[in-house]
């Protein structure tokens, strides 16, 4: 049976136990021990299309405390293999807003699939699509705006004919879709775009067709080959086409994964983070609208150009390892300064059987992970310092109570999504488990917020944007947020009735799942749309950090009210509680005497009734 609670819950960050063969971060606990075991994994190429069809989803007329609206529903719901599209786009001229998801209305093996498409005008959505805006059947599609007012949707037909098939209106929201075929020197089909716009520049990836294990499609020496299109008109020529950036050809990668990757642009800063989960996690960036590109590395994998039944055996001493790496579900936004912010889910790799083509994946790793630019490459010994989120333990036992997971291949806080405003503050959606919400023997994932007002310094609390307040409790997956943030941070999302997927993993019968579009005020931070007066009116600052003990922490407050501050190291232990109380509105200081911890990493949370911030803390002596 469900469980509700409507308690926010501060960040503890609770991950799962390395494997015995791990050498780094052994101090990491194991939360649920029958859910911290490995899994097999196969690079997910083509989704199983499979599974009798029963019917739709009853409708959900529950009242939300933040804004959210039910614009579409599709049963084909394989959003995405790994990192969410560009799916919804937020026009700041007018405040319209486009929406764009992959809609199937029909059964196996899914004849009208292609993109469902709704605009919101004046506040007001459109009735539900009914049909594909295509006339072939796609997939995948992103959607973006240009500069002339016009908008595109470019998707996927997965044939050698139509590689990637654009549809183009001169007015977002109204008239004809014109649709054109963008063509391609590589001979194969394209799969998986992804598309960002600036100005009237466009900019798209997408893979070669990669095959399957059984029949590969091998590309410049590549399975799976990432390609480069840019057009500065519109869309109507491509003076940039089926280019693979020199930095990421066969010398330094086999090839990639369907979705592995995101996109986004702003002036002539274009980047393009890349999540490989056996390779490096790397940035691509051009600062003249993708004419040069140079690659950063955000995290190194220990072995170059590794094949699966290698064997992950880091340090040589014959025992293979698990190794820490991503999810490849990730994010990746360009501020108005340029400056790329990438954000993924953290994961545990293990290849011990060299015989079986396939490696192994912890489920259960805990973790959202946060890099921008000029910041230094990953390790497997810094690795969980990227950290930012995890799932909540919400009752406070120290430990995740996770029931079963359903199957989408990525950890317990994953697929971010994120957006900035016009003065560089940065917002991150993600979807993460909750202990107290389960369907089914699955513990059901919510969307969350967070957001930093200083360039990705620091973060403020967590924030559920999708809190159950009736009965029908959801799986709220996929959410894609818009670029441009104003006052409104705005989403788009997939929910179910119960976790995990009818076109792969779990191989749930098909049901008709929602596409939910929600916005939630930021002018207070992303905790307005809870029913409750906002205490916190800054973030917390903690200084200095790192530190040998003696901290000191600022705050500020909008009244005068009782505080509670907690320190939490790593594994989630309260390693100090004190109660504090604010006398009046304003700038709070306080000091703490840590001086008798040990070296780490620590958590330090102040909770006033619902609300919580937290700031993790380093001690160093």
């Amino acid at each position: 049976m469900k469980k509700s609670y409507l308690l926010l819950s501060g960040l503890i960050l609770s991950g799962f136990a390395a494997n015995s063969q791990q050498n780094q971060q052994n101090s990491i606990p194991k939360i649920n021990p029958q859910m911290d075991i490995a899994v097999k994994k196969v690079a997910p190429y083509k989704g199983d299309e499979s599974g009798p069809y029963i019917g739709l989803m009853p409708a959900d007329n529950a009242p939300r405390a933040i804004n959210s609206e039910v614009v579409g529903q599709t049963i084909y719901d394989l959003q995405t293999n790994n990192s969410t599209d560009n799916r919804i786009y937020y026009w700041p001229s007018s405040g319209n807003v486009s929406a764009a998801w992959t809609m199937s209305l029909d059964s196996d093996p899914w004849p009208a699939r292609g993109t469902g498409y709704n605009f919101r005008n004046s506040g007001v959505w459109g009735a539900y699509p009914s049909a594909r805006i295509e006339s072939v059947r796609t997939g995948w599609p992103s959607i973006a705006g240009l500069q002339d007012g016009s908008e595109i949707v470019i998707a996927h037909s997965g044939s050698v004919a139509n590689p990637l098939v654009m549809n183009k209106r001169t007015t977002a929201g109204t008239g004809t879709w014109t649709q054109s075929t963008i063509s391609t020197t590589t001979g194969n089909a394209l799969i998986w775009p992804r598309v960002a716009t600036s100005g009237n520049n466009i900019h798209v990836v997408a893979l070669v067709d990669p095959g399957t294990q059984t029949s590969p499609i091998t590309y410049m020496g590549q399975q799976g080959a990432m390609v480069y299109y840019r057009s500065t008109d519109g869309g109507a020529t491509w003076d940039i086409n089926s280019y693979i950036i020199p930095d990421i050809d066969q010398n330094y990668f086999t090839g990639f994964s369907g979705d592995a990757y995101a996109i986004s642009a702003n002036g002539n800063n274009v980047a393009i983070a890349i999540f490989n989960q056996l390779a490096d996690i790397v940035l691509l960036k051009s600062n003249d609208n993708g004419t040069t590109w140079t690659k950063t590395t955000i995290a190194d994998f220990p072995i170059d150009l590794y094949q699966i039944d290698q064997g992950l055996d880091i340090n040589g001493d014959t025992v293979y390892d698990t190794v820490w790496t991503c999810d490849g579900a990730g994010a990746v936004v360009v501020a108005p300064n340029g400056t790329a912010h990438v954000f993924f889910g953290l994961m545990r790799v293990m290849d011990d059987n060299l015989t079986d083509a396939s490696y192994s994946y912890f489920p259960g790793t805990n973790g959202l992970c946060y890099w921008r630019e000029g910041m230094p490459a990953l390790n497997q010994n810094t690795f969980t310092n990227s950290v930012i989120t995890g799932a909540q333990d919400i009752d406070g036992n120290m430990q995740l109570d996770v029931t079963g997971l359903a199957l989408y291949y990525v950890g317990l806080c994953s697929m971010p999504s994120a957006g900035v405003s016009p003065n560089g503050t940065i917002f991150v959606s993600y979807a993460s488990i909750r202990e107290d919400f389960e369907s089914n023997g699955q513990s059901c994932r919510h969307i969350y917020a967070m957001k930093s007002t200083n360039g990705g310094n620091t973060w403020t609390g967590e924030v559920d944007l999708t809190p159950d307040t009736d009965q029908n409790l959801y799986e709220h997956v996929f959410a894609s947020a818009a670029y441009h943030v104003d006052n409104k941070f705005r989403i788009l999302f997939q929910r179910d009735l119960e976790p995990g997927l009818t076109i792969r993993g779990d191989l749930d019968p098909p049901v008709n799942n929602d596409i939910v579009y929600l916005e939630v005020d930021t002018v207070l931070g992303p905790s307005v749309g809870i029913t409750e007066q906002i205490l916190f009116s800054r973030n917390m600052q903690v200084y200095p950090n790192p530190s040998n003990g003696i901290v000191n922490i600022t705050f500020e407050t909008t009244q005068s009210a009782p505080i509670h501050v907690a320190v939490t190291n790593i594994i989630g232990q309260q390693v100090l509680s004190l109660n504090k109380n604010a006398s009046a509105a304003g700038l709070q200081t306080e000091q703490l005497d840590l001086t008798t911890l040990t070296e780490g990493i620590y958590f330090i949370t102040l909770t006033s009734g619902k609300q919580q911030i937290t700031q993790k803390l380093i001690i160093n002596k």
